[in-house]
């Protein structure tokens, strides 16, 4: 049988052809197998040993809580989850809470009413819709102890992973990935990250760790899986269909403040101390001195207002945890005003120019581009430029999976961390390492 087979393959070159590229496609598909199963077993091991380190016989296990987004990635992210992390997570003894979220805005409801009590840790289990819903639930707190107190591990099993991608760059295995993210949690290690408020109107309020997009070309790229059949000519394609439906040039007024380490005139003094009867018994705790003396520090620039109009069609914004983290300088949020009022052939090159790049990496490379530390964004027509289909700040689709039946009909929209939320004005402020996150050793600036 074997040797007709032989035969047959060596007398039809074609099939011989064929033969080959399915046997290599079946070797590199195995072998890729085993590699994982390699990567997993040492990280296995990895964990386990510093789980007998740090609980010991005698120490209180951790405890995590887990808001797992069942649908991240069209239910691959899940299987990937319990498969690459949560054994790290159960070897290293950590206490392991899976709270799976089943609507939008679950686990921001969540963050109002946990305790430091409650958990030692939050990990997110998701995308970016995740991630975003976890910090603005916790920055929304009256109470911000449990900001500081407890940290955020992210396994970044979405299709958008902004805030991993910062802090985890090696990210081309993902089954590595995902283990070194584990790691990292079970290690404890963590660092401060910024974080931008972002101020609508109604008192609507959402907090972004990476960044936000306005431009019609944020819609070519959520359009181009809708013509999955072009292949990796899909992109391309999508900025061409894009000019069929809108592509005019955004409008709108830009009022910013340029950034400022701290002086006399924004400097904010310690609170006094309230006196209370009890004082007389129990001393009360001394609000903690700050380290430099602003009050004598004079900076004509901060506070000052600047305006100008903005036309364009790609106003980027950045945050400052992409800046180089040695260094203080460039701790401000970039903004990026494109170019405006482009022909049909020049929107398509710049559109093809944008493939295959980080948008990180566009901004920073910008001609035009501010460094500013607040700024505020007034659209013009802003509510006549709405859609139905674009979430309030409240109701945020999850992990960047925009919804199916609104690829089709465009209209102008925030893309704030990878979700789309409706077009008003805005007012950004960056707040200074906010939140602590968990990365690897090589990053870290606090070890809890």
């Amino acid at each position: 049988m074997v040797l007709k087979i032989l035969t047959t393959l060596r007398n039809n070159p074609k099939k011989s052809i064929f033969f080959a590229a399915v046997a290599a496609y079946g070797v590199k598909y195995l072998k890729g197998k085993y590699d994982d199963n390699q990567t997993r077993t040492a990280y296995c091991l990895e964990a386990k040993q510093y789980g007998e380190q740090l609980n010991g016989p005698a120490g209180r296990p951790r405890k995590v809580t887990v808001f797992l987004n069942p649908v991240a990635n069209d239910r691959d992210g899940k299987s990937a989850f319990e498969k690459d992390a949560v054994p790290l997570l159960h070897l290293a003894g950590l206490e392991v809470n899976i709270i799976r979220t089943e609507s939008v805005g679950q686990a921001k409801k969540y963050m109002g009413v946990i305790e430091t009590e409650d958990t030692d840790a939050i990990i997110v289990a998701g995308g970016d819709g995740t991630v975003s819903e976890i910090v603005t639930g916790l920055l929304r707190r009256e109470n911000q102890d449990i900001v500081k107190k407890v940290p955020i591990g992210i396994i970044p099993i979405g299709k958008s992973n902004s805030l991993a991608k910062l802090i985890f760059t090696d990210n081309q295995d993902k089954v590595k990935w995902l283990c070194e993210t584990a790691l990292a949690i079970i290690k404890g290690v963590t660092k401060p990250v910024d974080v931008l408020r972002i101020e609508g109107e109604g008192d609507r309020m959402v907090y972004a760790v990476a960044g936000m997009e306005w431009s019609p070309y944020r819609h070519a790229e959520v359009r181009a899986k809708k013509y999955w059949y072009f292949g990796p000519l899909k992109h391309r394609w999508s900025h061409i269909m894009q000019t069929f439906h809108d592509w005019s040039t955004l409008n709108a007024k830009l009022e910013y403040q340029y950034p400022c380490d701290g002086c006399s005139t924004c400097f904010t003094p310690p609170p006094k101390v309230v006196w209370k009867w009890w004082h007389m018994f129990v001393p009360p705790a001394q609000p903690k001195a700050p380290a430099k003396d602003y009050s004598s520090i004079v900076n004509e620039k901060c506070g000052v207002k600047h305006q100008q109009e903005v036309k364009t069609v790609d106003f980027g914004v950045l945050s400052s945890n992409y800046r180089n983290q040695e260094s203080e300088e460039d701790r401000c949020i970039t903004v990026s005003i494109g170019p405006s009022d482009l022909s049909r052939t020049e929107f398509v090159k710049y559109g093809w120019d944008r493939i295959g790049k980080e948008r990180c990496d566009q901004i920073r490379t910008s001609k035009d581009k501010l460094k500013v530390g607040q700024f505020q964004l007034i659209p013009a027509d802003a509510h006549t430029n709405t859609t139905t289909d674009a979430k309030d700040p409240d109701v945020n689709d999850k992990d960047g999976d925009e919804k199916e039946n609104a690829v089709d009909d465009y209209k102008p929209v925030f893309h704030i961390d990878n979700e789309e939320f409706e077009v008003m004005p805005i007012t950004v402020t960056l707040l200074k390492d906010k939140v602590n996150v968990f990365c690897p050793e090589s990053k870290n600036k606090v070890a809890t």
